[in-house]
């Protein structure tokens, strides 16, 4: 893919938009989950989350939906997956990847 620079400003809706269409994210807190959702501009339907029903699996939470949606086949060779990491304090990572 090419390379394109952005500013905070237009990259999340650039990120939601063309980069990644389905977003694992961390999964803590139901309130930080919609948050980070709405900021960046991802649908309901590209945006997975079970903490509702799974509650706070801590590290575990991205590798449990990964499987979860593997097991269920809401994934689909070649789409492109965005895991998203947060944790205490301000420190986040991120990986995108085709599936």
């Amino acid at each position: 893919k090419q390379k394109r620079t952005f500013t905070p400003a237009d990259g999340e809706k650039w990120l939601a938009d063309t980069f990644c269409c389905q977003l694992v994210p961390h999964q803590a807190s139901p309130h930080a989950v919609e948050a980070i959702r709405r900021v960046l501009g991802f649908s309901v339907e590209n945006y997975h989350v079970g903490i509702q029903g799974l509650g706070n699996l801590a590290s575990a939470s991205i590798p449990v939906m990964l499987d979860r949606l593997r097991k269920s086949d809401r994934l689909n060779p070649g789409q492109d997956i965005l895991l998203l990491g947060t944790s205490a304090g301000y420190s986040q990572a991120a990986l995108c990847f085709q599936l």
